[in-house]
């Protein structure tokens, strides 16, 4: 275990550095003047989009969150170098493998679902160990998190919808971290304006207050909750837990593929089926703090 900027970091088997982020109150979702606001540009688009339209309003009403435990949390998007160590211990499979239909990745200039589109294939844009892995499934990013408790012995988890908005927002009330304005976001975040043809390597862009990286736009990141876009009037005070069920898993932050209003702490858009997966969806690991002896284990 380190310190740095303030910070308790440590690094895991697979080098994967972690930030630890602290218990802590925040204010989760957007206000609903925000979200009037945004609807309004939404409508006004030149091409409006009315899957985003109609779901902005998930992001009400906004509601005091306490999260009551500190959590360790991946500074980085799981990338493909780390992920290539799962498949290769476990000869795992991913859904886009097993069923034969593949992922997305770029076809004369579109966006289409193929069987060649699989983790590691090339994608039709640029794509290293140092990138987040992507083409994986809620199923395939939980799988992977198992593998690693069982290699650790520490629990290593999806983050929970609020612990993520809570350690993107890291005590920042604004639309991104970096503030309100679109224009400031392209030092900070890779999205349509900046990225444009593809993902980028993880830690290229600045990093929040609290040491996490690409937290707005690369690739959407998998959370362990079930979606429920009416979830907010009902959500816990405390550590809550997402809907018990549904048809959707969540996914947070936007990416290469979004505009900058669809990458702020608050969007919930990016929820898609568990089985679901594209080349513009990956995730970060979490792992539970253990404040005894098995801590004593992380690196120097």
């Amino acid at each position: 275990m380190r310190l740095g900027a303030g910070r308790v970091e440590m690094e895991n088997s697979l080098a994967m550095p972690l930030v630890l982020i602290p218990p802590g109150e925040f204010d989760m979702g957007s206000a609903d003047a925000d979200v009037a606001f945004n609807l309004k540009r939404a409508k006004a688009a030149k091409e409006p989009d009315p899957d985003h339209i109609n779901r902005l309003s998930a992001e009400v009403p906004r509601h005091r969150v306490r999260i009551t435990q500190p959590f360790w949390l991946g500074r980085h998007e799981v990338t493909r170098g780390q992920f290539r160590r799962f498949v290769e211990d476990r000869a795992y499979r991913t859904e886009a493998e097993r069923d034969g239909k593949g992922g997305f990745g770029l076809l004369d200039g579109q966006h289409k679902q193929d069987p060649r589109f699989v983790w590691n294939a090339d994608l039709g844009f640029e794509q290293t160990d140092e990138h987040p892995v992507v083409n994986v499934s809620w199923s395939d990013a939980s799988a992977f998190c198992a593998w690693l408790s069982e290699k650790e012995g520490d629990k290593s988890y999806l983050p929970s919808e609020a612990q993520w908005e809570y350690a993107c927002r890291a005590g920042t009330t604004t639309p991104w971290y970096s503030g309100g304005l679109w224009s400031e976001l392209k030092s900070h975040a890779w999205f349509v304006d900046t990225a444009r043809t593809g993902t980028r390597p993880v830690g290229q862009k600045s990093a929040n207050p609290w040491g996490l990286f690409d937290v707005h736009g690369n690739v959407w990141e998998w959370c362990a909750d079930w979606y429920d876009a009416a979830y907010y009037a009902t959500s816990p005070r405390d550590d809550p837990p997402g809907a018990s069920a549904g048809p959707y898993r969540v996914s947070r932050g936007g990416s290469w593929t979004n505009a900058a209003g669809g990458c702020t702490s608050a969007y919930r858009c990016g929820w898609q089926v568990p089985l679901g997966r594209a080349d513009c969806r990956g995730f970060r690991l979490a792992r539970q703090f253990d404040d005894g002896a098995k801590e004593s284990r992380a690196k120097e």
